[in-house]
């Protein structure tokens, strides 16, 4: 008869160790916004521009990142990419903003948005780096909203 508890006991005892190392916690909580582009000076290559990202972390304890890569879309249309190996830190509960420089591989997706209006639709798709214990993760976030097209002018220009 009291070989039965102990038996489930263990078996419990078990499962509970087994759960508690149970790997890498996710990471997730956050999101990966665009507030707006600034230009370049003038000697720098055309279509380049300084993107402004805003990191918002949901989680409750601060999140440290490698880098990133981003891909912009404007009203639904591919514009670039950037990749920056600039680690990152956000606070928990918290937001930081990053400017990166980005290369327009189609300015002339910015261009027709702009002969439309100085605002447009926009979809940015971001891949964020981080490390534990010496193994590298990666996770996915998407983001959608509207942002103004002001300095990207020079940028699309041909």
């Amino acid at each position: 008869m009291k070989l039965v508890p102990l038996l489930f006991v263990s078996l419990l005892g078990l499962c509970v160790l087994l759960t508690g190392c149970g790997g890498v916690p996710k990471v997730g909580g956050f999101t990966v916004s665009v507030t707006g582009f600034r230009a370049i000076d003038a000697a720098s290559p055309v279509n380049r521009a300084v993107i402004t990202l805003r990191f918002t972390s949901e989680n409750l304890v601060a999140l440290a990142f490698s880098g990133s890569t981003h891909k912009l879309y404007l009203n639904g249309s591919y514009v670039g990419q950037v990749k920056d190996e600039t680690p990152l830190g956000l606070p928990p509960l918290g937001t930081a903003t990053h400017d990166v420089t980005f290369t327009l591989e189609n300015p002339g997706v910015v261009r027709q948005g702009l002969s439309l209006s100085d605002q447009a639709s926009y979809r940015l798709e971001s891949v964020l780096y981080y490390d534990d214990l010496g193994e590298k993760h990666q996770v996915k976030t998407n983001y959608e909203g509207i942002v103004a097209l002001h300095g990207l002018e020079a940028a699309a220009s041909p």
